[in-house]
């Protein structure tokens, strides 16, 4: 996979919100001023995403361009569709909490990966572990549904157990 690819799929979200996002991906200058794939606004906040091949990462300039853009206080992403994977020390804290990863129903659904909320600007679990993590508050009736809606709200004691568990 290309990094051409990913910067495809990336301009594709980014297009999906059009609506709510402004973005551009600014035309490479060689040895110019430094910058990354894409930079935007979204919520009043700022944002710059780099797209990388599968396994690939930030040159160094690259880096310090980031660290600059961080300290502005805009977030920074750095797509890598290749590079996301459950480590054996996050195996364990799921095992820890109940949850096998190994156990999951629908072995050819993707087990984790990133996905970013950009109505609520946060980012969550998505994939069969987070679906396994969401179902295990549903089963401890930490959290509901509302009805014909996406939301989801949590009980008071959801809230303080699963602060605790992702603290612990």
């Amino acid at each position: 996979m290309l990094e051409a690819y990913t910067k495809k799929r990336i301009k594709l979200v980014l297009d999906k919100y059009a609506n709510s996002i402004y973005y551009y991906m600014p035309v490479p200058a060689g040895y110019g001023a430094a910058t990354l794939d894409y930079l935007g606004y979204c919520c009043g906040q700022g944002f710059a995403i780099e797209a990388k091949r599968p396994g690939g990462r930030p040159s160094q300039r690259q880096m310090q361009t980031i660290e600059r853009i961080m300290l502005s206080g805009a977030r920074v992403f750095v797509i890598d569709p290749g590079n996301f994977a459950l480590t054996p020390s996050g195996a364990r804290w799921f095992e820890s909490r109940g949850i096998s990863a190994e156990s999951l129903p629908n072995p050819r659904r993707v087990l984790c990966r990133p996905c970013l909320d950009w109505g609520e600007r946060r980012h969550h679990l998505a994939g069969a572990l987070g679906a396994a993590l969401m179902q295990h508050c549903f089963d401890s009736r930490w959290a509901r549904r509302v009805a014909n809606s996406r939301v989801v709200a949590f009980t008071p004691l959801g809230e303080r157990e699963l602060r605790r568990m992702i603290s612990a």
